[in-house]
């Protein structure tokens, strides 16, 4: 398999980035491809931003991203945390490079939720295993300043700008959870929790229970533990008896719980703390030790992990934070060392039955409590010390890993051909498309069906492709001149208009609950309004009382009074009742918000040619095609500068020939032909855009 993986660090400490490695080191001696592009930990002076460095380390091949404009957290630019363009262009040229089968994700930190676009395009599996609450919480943990627990972005967002001392508005913080929450339901596959903390976290802040499993980590290093010491290692204690911590020297990991207890002990013991931390907590910590019974012994090496651990009787994991998968109670256990852990997070899940004791998060008089009566009796910890049993396998974590990335990626080739939406009916864009165009796509719901993008001419396509769909897409009318044998004899050639569900809604929703929204956009008071005038004309005459279809009138300029006025003494002059037409609806563009976005909440417009311009057009928004009068001429057609949008069609026809519901179609009826020249130049365009070309800010328009 080829295997793409994104992760923070790569040779840096943690269990979110020393776990993943070795999992890529793994992968690649059971013989899979593996690229790993990560959020690098050092910074190179004097390079520019996001600068990239590439190695090959035990054959994994990592690309590593520096000089990020965040360091660690990035907690005062939530919009850079859902999407980073430049993270994202990095991520595409790997991607593309790679062709992986299959993506898993072990951090978004210093990369973005936006990188997870890319195998979500190109319909592949992917998985998502969490080290932290990135997805939920800015700062990472769910601690606030004081580190008392937090259970995610509140009402006004204003514990998170406690947290970050950002000067923001707390709705930029809720703006982040809900659409981080929104492009992971939809763009990332399994979330692979490492503990049911985990789990009933995330599904109550929202996440579908559906899209999460467990998985509990094994651990390599704790497997060589076990095989140096802890197999071989018989029950006892030290008539001293020696208390440890390993790891981060950090307040969440709750070390100033244990250096408080331990003021509360009696007795003959000591407490050793193995790890390093910021030089202030560390201060802190030593002047939290008023009886000088703490031994601050600093970094030790893997070298010297075993061999350290058989000197301790007994570990203590003291978080205060919800401690997803503590890969340090499996080295404890390994060595045959008995943990006495905070009842907070994973860190239940992970201690071996019947093995050790639990204890409040945060509560330095129970611990105290806990080690006091192991300090008297310490019978209880033989006992734990001959139950234990060897580690989880980390062999069988990663063999159960690759049971699900296999049947992941056979099931995923079916799913490329299912995928139910593609960047191009989503942009409305040529430039945007990621899919060839005789990928079948079947239909959202509520209705079945499957379709054909048509990004190369229609004459190149099999007609058995046409045949089998039941709508295509088409960026460019040109792509259509070759097309005519096959359309002739198709009643279902459509266009896709409306795909519930599945589109952004940046201003909410429009005042109707007509599942069809149809925009009138015209000149008030124009010379001319011929244009919409005979359309709407056409358009009410073929109108049924069966139509679920609101008309949406948007002046251009003057009131919504002055355009009601001249819509409805327009109406009476031609015979029309009000009453018994479609639903109308007035809107403000100027209320309603900018053009580049409130395009996209309707499902097909009919556009006054008199307003062929405007920054609208280039809107990624776009959702539906633009109709415009079938009196245009070709040359007309192209200095609208609509061509890659807008198909002519008599208005006529368009009533006639809309499938009125939730999901609204519309048969094409005229092509525009291009020259011979004209449709190379668009073909050497697409294929162009197709090998990668890429575009500074909005793509030009053909």
């Amino acid at each position: 398999m080829r295997l793409l993986m994104s992760m923070f660090g790569w040779r840096d400490g943690g269990g979110g980035t020393i776990f993943p490695r070795q999992l890529a080191l793994e992968l690649v001696r059971r013989g899979h491809e593996v690229l790993v592009i990560s959020a690098a930990v050092p910074q190179i002076p004097g390079a520019p931003l996001y600068s990239v460095q590439e190695q090959i380390d035990e054959g994994v091949q990592w690309v590593g991203i520096h000089n990020r404009p965040a360091f660690f957290l990035d907690d005062q630019n939530p919009e850079r945390e859902i999407h980073d363009p430049h993270i994202l262009r990095i991520f595409r040229h790997y991607f593309e490079q790679f062709q992986p089968d299959l993506v898993h994700y072990h951090n978004f930190l210093g990369l973005s939720l936006g990188i997870a676009d890319l195998a979500w395009e190109a319909g592949l599996p992917s998985f998502y295993t969490p080290y932290n609450f990135w997805l939920l919480c800015p700062t990472l943990y769910l601690n606030l300043p004081n580190l008392a627990l937090c259970q995610g972005v509140n009402a006004s967002g204003s514990n998170c700008l406690n947290c970050t001392q950002a000067k923001l508005p707390g709705e930029r913080y809720i703006h982040r959870r809900d659409t981080l929450q929104a492009h992971y339901r939809e763009r990332v596959g399994t979330c692979l929790a490492t503990s049911q903390s985990v789990q009933t976290l995330m599904v109550e802040n929202g996440y579908d229970p559906a899209q999460i499993d467990i998985l509990k980590l094994g651990n390599e290093r704790a497997v060589k533990i076990w095989q140096e010491a802890g197999e071989k290692r018989i029950p006892a204690v030290n008539s001293k008896l020696r208390i440890g911590f390993t790891g981060a020297v950090l307040p969440i990991k709750g070390v100033h719980t244990l250096v408080e207890a331990a003021q509360y002990l009696q007795g003959d013991f000591e407490i050793v703390i193995y790890g390093e931390g910021p030089p202030d907590y560390l201060q802190q910590l030593k002047a939290f030790d008023r009886k000088n019974c703490v031994t601050f012994a600093g970094r030790f090496e893997d070298a010297d992990h075993a061999a350290l651990l058989c000197q301790l009787d007994l570990g203590v994991v003291p978080s205060v934070c919800y401690d997803h998968s503590p890969l340090v109670i499996g080295e404890f256990q390994a060595a045959r060392v008995p943990v006495v852990g905070a009842e907070i997070g994973g860190i239940p899940d992970y201690l071996q039955a019947g093995t050790g004791a639990l204890y409040p998060a945060g509560d330095a008089r129970a611990l105290a409590k806990q080690l006091q009566a192991l300090i008297d009796d310490p019978s209880p910890i033989l006992r734990w010390q001959a139950l234990m049993t060897p580690p989880l396998s980390f062999v069988d974590y990663v063999e159960a890993l690759e049971q699900r990335y296999a049947t992941a990626i056979a099931s995923g080739r079916e799913k490329r051909r299912q995928h139910s939406l593609n960047q191009f009916l989503k942009q409305r864009r040529p430039e945007w498309m990621y899919y060839d165009s005789q990928t079948l796509l079947p239909l959202a719901q509520p209705q079945d069906g499957c379709g054909v993008d048509l990004i190369v001419p229609a004459g190149t396509v099999p007609e058995s492709v046409f045949q089998n769909a039941s709508w295509f897409s088409v960026s460019e009318p040109a792509l259509l001149s070759q097309a005519q044998p096959q359309l002739s004899t198709l009643p279902h050639a459509v266009l896709p208009l409306k795909w519930p569900g599945l589109w952004p809604t940046p201003l909410g929703e429009l005042p109707t609950e007509q599942p069809f929204c149809l925009l009138l956009f015209f000149q008030l008071g124009t010379v001319d309004c011929g244009h919409f005038e005979n359309w709407l004309k056409a358009y009410l005459q073929a109108y049924t009382a069966e139509s679920e279809i609101a008309l949406v009138i948007m002046p251009k300029q003057g009131s919504l009074e002055e355009a009601q006025d001249q819509l409805l003494d327009w109406m009476a002059s031609e015979g029309f009742d009000p009453e018994s037409g479609p639903e109308l609806v007035l809107l403000n563009p100027e209320d309603f918000g900018p053009e580049v976005e409130w395009a996209g909440h309707f499902d097909a417009i009919l556009w006054d040619p008199v307003l062929m311009s405007g920054p609208w057009m280039r809107s990624r928004w776009l959702r539906g095609p633009v109709f415009l009068p079938n009196t245009l001429s070709p040359e007309e057609l192209k200095s609208s500068g609509f061509a890659p949008l807008a198909l002519p069609i008599p208005l006529q026809a368009l009533q006639a020939q809309l499938r009125l519901g939730p999901l609204a179609h519309a048969q094409f009826v005229q092509p525009y032909v291009p020259t011979a020249d004209e449709e190379q130049a668009l073909l050497t365009r697409l294929e162009n855009m197709l090998q990668g070309e890429s575009f500074d800010g909005d793509p030009p328009l053909f």
